[in-house]
């Protein structure tokens, strides 16, 4: 067995066009003018907005994914609770907190949706999950053809027609 760095496994990744951000910090998986990070670094947020954005948070609220959209500032607050636990963890409750309407909060039940390249989300030296593991996954899938990316985010679609064709990539 080949024995991998995050260097060589980093330059495969962006032949994908799968980097971390280098916004904020260089943590991060920028998508669409978002970024989605894990609570760990939302000190690499904009303070300020991060500070009144969580005023509004109930106490009571867990949340482990922050998602940041650096067009408006909107910041969302999302439960993970699976996110050290599965390779493609699934979003619960989200709460968006939307400064414009003077942070008015809005609550979004889960919809079945999952997130992908969670290594993104975090550092190397994260401590929560195998980040070298999680890399060779995202490897192992986004190069398949016939996978229809408008759909991945979706569980259902996810487990149906992506993962039983990762395993045969994997043995």
């Amino acid at each position: 067995m080949t024995v991998q760095t995050h260097e060589a496994l980093d330059r495969t990744l962006l032949k994908f066009g799968l980097r971390r951000t280098t916004k904020l910090a260089g943590i991060g998986k920028s998508i669409g003018g978002n970024i989605y990070l894990h609570r760990q670094y939302e000190w690499s947020l904009p303070w300020t907005s991060l500070a009144r954005a969580k005023m509004y948070l109930s106490p009571d609220f867990a949340y482990d994914i922050i998602k940041y959209n650096t067009k408006t500032g909107h910041l969302s607050f999302v439960e993970c609770s699976d996110f050290d636990i599965l390779d493609e963890p699934s979003l619960g409750f989200v709460c968006l907190v939307r400064p414009e309407l003077d942070n008015k909060v809005k609550i979004i039940k889960p919809c079945g949706f999952i997130y992908h390249h969670k290594w993104q989300f975090v550092t190397n030296n994260y401590k929560g999950f195998d980040v070298i593991k999680s890399k060779l996954r995202s490897i192992a899938w986004v190069g398949l053809a016939g996978v229809d990316k408008s759909r991945i985010g979706q569980k259902e679609y996810w487990e149906t027609n992506v993962v039983p064709r990762i395993r045969e990539v994997d043995e």
